[in-house]
C-alpha cells in the first residue's frame, strides 16, 4: 500500500502512519480527480474538433459529447463495502510477515 500511495504522490513516511482504510480513501480520491481531469480534457478536445474542420460536414454525424464522456462520468465500479474484518485480516497478515517472516 505504501508503494501505491507513493505512486499517487503521497509521502511514504506519511503513508506509514495512515491506516489501510485511510490509504484506500486517499487513492480513491486521487483516482476520482484524475477521472475529472480526463473528462475536462476530452470535453475540450471534443469542442475543438467540433469547431474546426476536423468535424464532419453534418452535425448529426458528429458523436455527442455525452456519449464520449459516459465512461468517465458514469457510476464508478466499486468494490464491496469496506469491512473492518478484511482490514484487520490484512494487517494481521502484514504483522505476521514482518514479525515472524511468514503468515500463519
Amino acid at each position: 500500500m505504501i508503494r501505491t500511495a507513493a505512486r499517487f504522490g503521497l509521502d511514504p513516511l506519511r503513508a506509514a502512519d495512515l491506516t489501510v482504510r485511510e490509504l484506500t480513501l486517499f487513492c480513491e480520491g486521487v483516482a476520482e480527480a484524475e477521472r475529472a481531469q480526463m473528462a475536462g480534457l476530452l470535453a475540450a478536445a471534443w469542442h475543438g474538433a467540433r469547431l474546426t474542420a476536423y468535424a464532419p460536414a453534418k452535425g448529426r454525424d458528429f458523436p455527442s459529447l455525452d456519449k464520449m464522456l459516459a465512461p468517465l462520468t458514469g457510476p464508478v465500479k466499486r468494490r464491496a463495502a469496506p469491512d473492518w474484518r478484511r482490514d484487520f485480516e490484512a494487517m494481521r497478515r502484514y504483522a505476521a510477515l514482518v514479525g515472524k517472516g511468514q503468515p500463519e
